[in-house]
């Protein structure tokens, strides 16, 4: 399933059970965090970033996941977000949830 918000943040929810989120715009770990601009106001005005805020969890529980075991070789984090992500990292991160296989 795909979930997209006004608040600039999407959801990639796979048949192995889990879901990775990635975020922009204000308040997330992200170039544009400081962005205070309503997206509701102009919602066909897009929002741009150079990176953005990940975070994966269990799809029925919705129990955060340490980052880590998703992160492509090279990359650490000891926490269950990560932040300031770039383009290619995170779509490596979203290829590695969606093969997840306990």
């Amino acid at each position: 399933m795909i979930e997209m918000n006004y608040n600039f943040n999407t959801k990639l929810s796979f048949e192995n059970g889990l879901t990775v989120s990635f975020s922009i715009g204000e308040g997330n770990y992200c170039a544009n965090k400081n962005f205070t601009d309503n997206p509701c106001s102009n919602p066909k005005s897009g929002r741009n970033c150079s990176n953005c805020e990940v975070l994966v969890f269990e799809t029925k529980t919705g129990n955060d996941l340490q980052i880590q075991q998703f992160l492509p070789e090279g990359q650490s984090n000891d926490g269950t977000y990560a932040g300031w992500v770039i383009p290619d990292v995170l779509a490596q991160i979203i290829n590695n949830v969606a093969n997840w296989k306990e």
